[in-house]
């Protein structure tokens, strides 16, 4: 007797992780992330909110806890850092760290959003070139 041959791969995989923030006002925080950070809005659903920009989601969830949301924070990898460091200082987004070349080998920046969260965007530093910025 033939065993059943498998067609599907049936080993377990985590995909993704998306952060979810805390928005102390969604529709403010959408027009935020959507004019000042160049993201866009992917869904708006009561009390919970999607959006995305060069295929990097963040999620939104509804809360009047301004405890959490100066305690929350997510970390953006991308690509280009200095491009993206100009863009928001050219948008005048509220820069807490300015964009430098860290220890562990990243070039970091950081943002505080509208709600207080904590946004770190960072890229690795080319091994080629110098540490410094």
């Amino acid at each position: 007797m033939n065993s059943p041959t498998k067609t599907m791969d049936d080993t377990t995989r985590i995909l993704q992780a998306v952060p979810v923030l805390p928005a102390s006002n969604m529709q403010h925080t959408l027009d935020y992330f959507e004019t000042m950070l160049g993201f866009s809005v992917i869904a708006h659903y009561d009390g919970y909110a999607l959006v995305e920009r060069d295929g990097v989601e963040i999620h939104f969830f509804e809360s009047d806890d301004e405890h959490l949301s100066r305690n929350s924070s997510c970390y953006i990898r991308v690509g280009n850092i200095q491009k993206l460091y100009y863009e928001y200082t050219h948008n005048r987004v509220n820069l807490v760290i300015p964009l430098e070349a860290k220890p562990w080998g990243m070039n970091e920046f950081s943002v505080i959003d509208v709600n207080g969260n904590l946004l770190r965007f960072g890229e690795p530093l080319d091994i080629d070139e110098p540490s410094s910025i």
